[in-house]
């Protein structure tokens, strides 16, 4: 009669063992093998029980299994609980309101590395330069060094954050644990080259776009707003031409005059958005079909419909694999209205806090200026006939128009043709004059401009031009 295979099969079977505790070794220690090394555990003339080595084991182990050394146990606080610490804290500052989720989820990220490389046992005050050296390696392995520099500083903060509340004594010493240099970033940036639309390649996008999409686009170029910026957008913040609201991230007042096409274009984006799913939402001017959030966080980690959404417009316009992105439509809207030589009134439509003296002083840019900015922008995208326009100003019929506008034309165009110390002399020269004639367009700098590049008879030959036309 044949065996059973049943019973053999069980005969077979090991039974799941619980793990081994340390060994007394031949040296008058107490020792455990892990990844083929002898772990030694403290002598086992002090703990003959072996109970203190098991307590260590227990305390090193995971750290040992995974190929990382453990620290000597100080009594300090460990980089785990350090961790932990430091997130709660700043899990607080989300709920009150003065940090964002995204600040939160990039924390996270950065202190999920440190430990990853580290160990959360190794003791916090007991790390120094070799290992901060191990995280810039495994930082700068996976990341450009944009990011590298923004998780180094991340790091950091974290032992700033816990020498500041009495978790360690004193910050730790990190040796090379510095940021990219300037040099490094410029040639990185230099070797991946120019990434911004052109003209016809954002004129291809609107025609594809859905309801939503074309909204974001312009949304993106008309006022250069990020994914964030429109998935957070209250309703209030539109008031007929104008985009009026304090920006969440940077708590500057940001106003920007709405096209035609983007007026028109987020109203019916706000028409298709579903009902909000949660009452908190409904006063967000944009919702998904659903009545959801455009970027919602889900564990830490933000689920970005929009960003999904305009990757798959890129895949229908065969523009994907060029490192584009949505929020390459903002550096683009920057691009075009630094053209604009206009400073001011750039930061305030992107948000930017401005940082000189002259933000300090500064109590408004008026309207006027920024409209034109957002003008010329509009100008470039519908205004220039012809493909391959690229970053180039465009070219506007100056019959009709204010003779004061012309002459301002003609000077940024002399600045911007000019180079090396004839362009410096320019800006020196000008600068200021058509940032007084933007102010008054009825005093003295005005009258200058127009005197200097204002239109002439052919004869008439411009006085202190300092370049040729």
């Amino acid at each position: 009669m044949a065996k059973s295979s049943k019973r053999s099969r069980s005969r077979n079977r090991r039974p799941v063992s619980k793990e081994a505790r340390p060994f007394p070794h031949g040296s008058g220690y107490w020792a455990k093998k892990c990844r083929g090394k002898l772990i030694y555990l403290g002598r086992i003339t002090d703990d003959p029980t072996g109970e203190a080595a098991w307590r260590e084991w227990l305390r090193i182990g995971e750290d040992a299994r995974n190929g990382i050394s453990p620290s000597k146990p100080t009594g300090g606080i460990t980089l785990g609980e350090l961790v932990n610490d430091f997130l709660n804290a700043k899990r607080q500052l989300v709920e009150s309101g003065e940090r964002s989720e995204r600040t939160l989820t990039e924390l996270i990220r950065a202190c999920k590395t440190l430990v990853k490389v580290l160990g959360k046992t190794r003791t916090a005050a007991d790390i120094g330069p070799d290992d901060f050296a191990k995280v810039r390696r495994a930082i700068t392995k996976r990341n450009g060094s944009v990011r590298t520099a923004n998780e180094i500083s991340r790091i950091k903060s974290v032992f700033k954050w816990a020498h500041e509340n009495g978790k360690i004594d004193h910050l730790p010493r990190y040796g090379d644990f510095r940021k990219p240099s300037a040099k490094t970033t410029r040639l990185e940036r230099a070797a991946k080259g120019e990434r911004l639309f052109t003209r016809d390649e954002v004129l291809d996008l609107l025609k594809l776009a859905n309801v939503n999409q074309r909204a974001f686009l312009l949304l993106g170029l008309n006022a250069g707003m990020g994914q964030a910026d429109i998935a957070t957008l209250p309703k209030h913040a539109i008031k007929g031409e104008w985009l009026d609201y304090v920006r969440g991230k940077t708590g500057v007042q940001r106003r920007a005059w709405l096209w035609p096409e983007t007026r028109e274009a987020v109203a019916a984006a706000m028409q298709a958005s579903g009902p909000a799913e949660n009452p908190e939402d409904d006063g967000l001017a944009f919702r998904t079909s659903h009545g959801g959030r455009w970027i919602v966080m889900y564990k830490g980690t933000p689920d970005d419909r929009l960003s999904e959404q305009f990757r798959s417009l890129l895949k229908r316009a065969k523009l994907a694999g060029r490192g584009l992105s949505f929020y390459r439509l903002r550096h683009l809207h920057r691009t075009l209205t630094d053209e604009c030589l206009d400073w001011p009134a750039a930061n305030v439509i992107m948000g930017h806090q401005d940082p000189t003296m002259g933000g300090v002083y500064r109590e408004r840019v008026s309207d006027e200026r920024i409209r034109r900015v957002c003008e010329h922008v509009r100008n470039w995208l519908f205004g220039v006939a012809g493909s391959g326009a690229g970053l180039q100003a465009p070219v506007v019929d100056v019959q009709g128009q204010d003779p004061l506008a012309v002459a301002l034309q003609r000077c940024r165009a002399a600045i911007e043709r000019a180079e090396g110390p004839t362009r410096r002399t320019l800006e020196s020269v000008w600068l200021p004059e058509i940032e007084n004639a933007r102010q008054h367009p009825r005093g003295s700098a005005a009258e200058r401009i127009l005197d200097i590049w204002g239109e002439k008879p052919e004869a008439a030959k411009p006085r202190l031009r300092l370049v040729a036309e």
